[in-house]
């Protein structure tokens, strides 16, 4: 066998098990360490920059050094929203759920005639 393809070949098999050990790999690392609980969205206090970076898990490395320097985009990340409750409980109460196919949102009702 020609000496390029047998080094190409043992370079895709190298690259495969690479592959898979990255995705079978579980993530051991504890968010608590530089956040302040499991939303991640607020650092701990006194965590400095240097700690940060010591840090070997990549992604919350990424946001932790983006919430230090100010410029994590929060908007739509963590917010508190107001709740609503399903449209069939206040319509049980006021008696406005449909009975029939007949009916529509102004509340009148068609009888169905024979033709």
């Amino acid at each position: 066998m020609d000496r390029k393809i047998v080094l190409v070949i043992i370079g895709l098999l190298c690259s495969l098990h690479t592959l898979n050990a990255d995705t079978t790999k579980k993530n051991t690392f504890d968010p608590l360490v530089l956040f302040t609980d499991q939303t991640c969205s607020e650092l701990k206090q006194g965590l400095t920059e240097k700690k940060i970076l010591c840090c070997k898990d990549t992604d919350f490395k990424e946001v932790a050094l983006k919430l230090h320097r100010g410029i994590y985009d929060r908007e739509f990340r963590i917010q508190e929203y107001k709740e609503y409750q399903h449209p069939d409980i206040m319509g049980k109460k006021n008696k406005t759920n449909a009975y029939s196919l007949l009916d529509n949102a102004t509340g009148i009702v068609a009888k169905k005639v024979k033709s």
